[in-house]
């Protein structure tokens, strides 16, 4: 990957979600699926996970963790996420400056806002600027019950080819999809060709394959099972 020579930052709708973590790293995530197919989920470290006013602390944690960007190769490409960035204070800002404007190789420093007023005129001239796009209500529905229910992953069925594209087109994002073929894998009930149909789709995931296509057939194939 080449170097990144400038930072990002990332316009998020403003609306009430915006106080929820889940919806931020979902519009985090389905952008960088688009800026970085190749990124691996665990390449992006969040920032700012209480959302509150973005504390100089985090800026100090962030210069000291992209000081370790020797450490990657051209392999292992990575992205720092500065959730509410515009709520950071003029001292904060400032400090993050010159790491925002010479981001190490190999990393994106991509800064999520929702009025860009409030970040200094230094630091969106050094940014390129870029609108999220706005969760369906089918899609915040579905990181409502994520969110209900913790780290239980929802899941119902399909009994129909029309539900079975519903269901994949929540999952564009490519880490919950990933976590949804991962917890079906680990179902009791799953049969050796069930299994057989999420090792694959899990495969196809990690080659970067269309997220909803992948899901689309695992599931049609769950549907032509039971007919």
């Amino acid at each position: 990957m080449t170097k990144f020579y400038t930072s990002e930052i990332l316009l998020t709708p403003h609306t009430s979600t915006l106080t929820d973590l889940n919806y931020l790293q979902q519009s985090v995530t389905t952008y960088l699926n688009q800026r970085l197919p190749t990124l691996a989920p665990a390449a992006i470290t969040y920032y700012n996970t209480e959302l509150g006013n973005f504390p100089i602390e985090e800026v100090r944690r962030l210069l000291s963790e992209a000081a370790y960007s020797a450490h990657f190769s051209t392999s292992r490409e990575r992205a720092l996420v500065l959730l509410n960035f515009d709520r950071a204070s003029t001292e904060a800002q400032n400090a993050a400056l010159k790491i925002i404007e010479e981001s190490p190789e190999h990393t994106l420093i991509l800064l999520v806002a929702t009025q860009i007023t409030k970040i200094l005129d230094t630091i969106r001239s050094r940014c390129i600027v870029v609108q999220a796009e706005e969760a369906t209500p089918d899609q915040l529905a579905h990181l409502k019950q994520v969110a209900d229910q913790g780290d239980t992953m929802p899941w119902q069925p399909p009994q129909t080819y029309s539900e079975c594209i519903e269901q994949a087109a929540l999952y564009k994002d490519r880490q919950a999809a990933q976590q949804l073929i991962q917890h079906l894998l680990t179902s009791a009930d799953s049969s050796p060709n069930n299994r057989r149909l999420l090792l694959q789709a899990h495969q196809d995931l990690e080659a970067n394959q269309n997220v909803q296509l992948v899901l689309e057939h695992y599931l049609f194939s769950q549907v032509a099972t039971h007919r």
